[in-house]
């Protein structure tokens, strides 16, 4: 997944999940990034939430997509 996004040039960030499930959250600033790893990952777009956001931005829109290990 990281050698994936650096090598396409992606930028991205990964922030903690509140539970312990093996999930992790991959955000994007930009909808295009979010769309591109769903496609290649097939990983589960969720709502940015108020404290992944926090964590996140650096811009004002957040695209978050939720990677579930071993999915």
């Amino acid at each position: 997944m990281e050698v994936w996004l650096r090598q396409w040039e992606i930028p991205y960030r990964v922030v903690s999940v509140p539970r312990n499930d093996g999930a992790i959250r991959v955000c994007f600033s930009e909808d295009k990034y979010a769309r591109a790893f769903q496609i290649k990952f097939g990983a589960l777009r969720v709502p940015a939430d108020a404290c992944a956001a926090a964590q996140a931005a650096e811009s004002s829109r957040i695209d978050v997509c939720q990677l579930v290990e071993g999915k």
